[in-house]
């Protein structure tokens, strides 16, 4: 395990690459790895982000300088960040057929309103390898200064991701360490009636006229919990961390950072 300088003047670090799991995909054993971004030693033990982009199941980078700046913000006020691949393009032979079962059985139960990606095997392989990621990290994480409190989030794709880690998770029977929290940026879940009040921390940006992601089923959690905060603004782009287009970077980072401060000390 290899830790560089990110910011030498900040004295945050960054680790590249650290494999957390291996699984199958395309008849082969993939090697799934993760970038960590981590406060200077003085600030840790630190909680971590986990940050699953719009364009994580597609492997594209839709705005390579986000996720860095994001970093940089966090770092520098004591919250790592992790930045992970996925399987791309996972089929039916790369799952379990217990998970494969379990998802046909939860099939009923799935919000039609919501777009039937997040319910695909791809979908539910890059779940697995997100559960596998958090599985890491609280057996791996205290060997780079991290104090075990995971939050999730995510944008558009990447935020349904989220939801199905920390929701959807054990109805396919998938173990993993339960997450602090999910944040989501026009994110929905597949399967919101899953969703239980109390169970977890949860924070939602959505545009309510966003016409690629209904706000419906997101509407539907916040119902259940009172805690579940959720911000409807109508100048939000799809995807985007600030409320408005004039928000500075900064601004909405800072959102986030707030929020992750927050509950890792409660």
């Amino acid at each position: 395990m290899t830790v560089t300088h990110f910011d030498q003047r900040a004295g945050t670090e960054q680790a590249i690459g650290l494999v957390y799991a291996q699984a199958p995909h395309d008849g082969q054993m993939a090697r799934l790895s993760t970038d960590i971004y981590l406060p200077k030693s003085a600030h840790r033990p630190a909680p971590l982000l986990i940050w699953l982009g719009p364009n994580v199941l597609s492997d594209r980078a839709s705005n390579p300088a986000g996720p860095r700046r994001l970093a940089d913000v966090l770092t520098r006020d004591g919250v790592a960040l992790a930045i992970p691949t996925v399987r791309v393009g996972a089929a039916r032979s790369d799952l379990p057929n217990s998970v494969v079962e379990r998802l046909a059985g939860i099939e009923k139960d799935r919000d039609l309103s919501v777009d039937p990606r997040l319910s695909t095997f791809p979908a539910i392989a890059a779940t697995q390898d997100i559960c596998a990621l958090l599985t890491w990290v609280e057996a791996q994480g205290a060997q780079l200064g991290l104090s075990g409190q995971t939050v999730l989030a995510g944008a558009s794709t990447g935020a349904g991701l989220a939801f199905n880690a920390a929701i959807v998770a054990p109805h396919l029977g998938l173990s993993r360490p339960t997450p602090l929290g999910v944040m989501s940026y026009s994110g929905t879940c597949a399967w919101p009636t899953f969703f239980t009040p109390g169970a977890l921390r949860a924070f939602a940006m959505h545009n309510p006229t966003d016409r690629r992601v209904p706000i419906g089923p997101v509407r539907i959690m916040a119902h259940l919990d009172p805690h579940f905060e959720l911000i409807e603004s109508i100048e939000q782009a799809h995807g985007s961390l600030g409320l408005w287009p004039q928000e500075t970077t900064q601004e909405a980072c800072n959102r986030i950072l707030a929020r992750v401060h927050r509950w890792s000390a409660t």
